[in-house]
């Protein structure tokens, strides 16, 4: 991580450190949601079959992204602690801090990123 300086590996864990606090709630809130709606029943809630599976699926799958989301989140964080944060998984160079602190999650530098979309197409 020589590329990065202090400051800004500080920002970098502040950042992912409010968007991991941010993530665990959403997902204790659409836990909860979802928790009180299976136990009450689609009855007891005054939602009609369809809108109830529909309420059902989406905090399911608003949950997955979310813990999907907090994967990412720790992954980064370990990264950050054994030094390895901040390189392309792809071309193996640096990313830009720009790129870390808008999307502090990522593995890919723009050009990496760019590699890797016309290897998949």
């Amino acid at each position: 991580m020589k590329h990065l300086s202090k400051e800004q590996i500080e920002a970098i864990t502040k950042k992912l450190a409010s968007q991991r606090s941010i993530t665990l709630e959403k997902i204790q809130e659409y836990s909860s949601q979802l928790n009180e709606i299976v136990d009450n029943g689609k009855d007891e809630n005054g939602i009609e079959n369809t809108g109830y599976n529909q309420m059902v699926e989406f905090l399911v799958n608003g949950i997955d992204r979310y813990k999907k989301h907090l994967g990412h989140i720790e992954n980064a964080l370990i990264r950050l602690s054994n030094n390895t944060y901040g390189y392309c998984a792809e071309t193996g160079h640096p990313i830009s801090y720009e790129r870390l602190f808008a999307v502090p999650t990522t593995t890919l530098s723009m050009e990496g990123k760019e590699r890797r979309q016309l290897h998949n197409n």
